[in-house]
């Protein structure tokens, strides 16, 4: 579980970068920042899992 959300948040961050760095326009308008969370977020996430195991 822990694997999958780190491979998630990894490719929701670089697309929110992509689109930022070639200034791609989207659907809506702030999709690059809210792509970048929500790949930073489940990094996060993946990052306590990792420690909590390493904790047991």
């Amino acid at each position: 579980m822990q694997r999958k959300l780190s491979i998630a948040g990894w490719i929701l961050f670089l697309i929110g970068v992509g689109l930022w760095l070639l200034n791609i326009e989207v659907a809506f308008e702030e999709a690059d920042s809210v792509l970048i969370g929500l790949g930073a977020i489940l990094l996060l996430f993946s990052g306590i899992m990792k420690f909590k195991d390493q904790q047991s």
